[in-house]
Parts: structure tokens; sequence; C-alpha cells
């Protein structure tokens, strides 16, 4: 993994251990533990299941990895371009 700063953003590049461990359901953490990198076919799913659990305003990271690993049983969700660009 390659983590910097690059015009004003942070960049993560992963290498194919790290991709490969976010798609099995890992959560994968920067080296200075600013940035989670997490993997979820259906991302409008998890959004509102992350809605429904964020009761005080704060995920933590167990609910989060319960609601990722239950987020991989779950077909992929292809969201239209427009959506995608929301995300990026």
């Amino acid at each position: 993994m390659i983590y910097m700063k690059a015009g004003g953003h942070n960049l993560v590049i992963l290498e194919p251990y790290n991709i490969g461990k976010v798609l099995e359901g890992l959560i994968v953490k920067s080296p200075d533990n600013q940035v989670l990198i997490a993997y979820c076919p259906d991302v409008d799913w998890l959004s509102k299941e992350i809605t429904k659990t964020m009761g005080d305003g704060l995920l933590d990271v167990e609910k989060l990895d319960k609601l990722l690993q239950e987020g991989l049983k779950r077909p992929k969700n292809f969201r239209p371009d427009e959506k995608m660009k929301r995300v990026i």
C-alpha cells in the first residue's frame, strides 16, 4: 500500500494483496489509521443500513464490520454512472 498526500488529498494506492483482503470483507486501514477502506457489492443497501445503525452519529468498527459481512452476501448492485460521480 502506498499512502501519501497528493494535491491536498490523501491518496491510497492498493496492491493486489490489499485489494484481495478488501474483497474478502476485511477492513484495510492506512498506516496512520486515518483512512479505512472497505468493500460492499451493494453500496446503496449499505448506506441505508449505516444510516439506521448510527443512532448517536457514530458508527463503530465492529458494527461496520458486521454490516460489511452481511453485505458480502448481497448481489452486486451496479449503479448508474451519475451516482458513481457523486461518490468520487
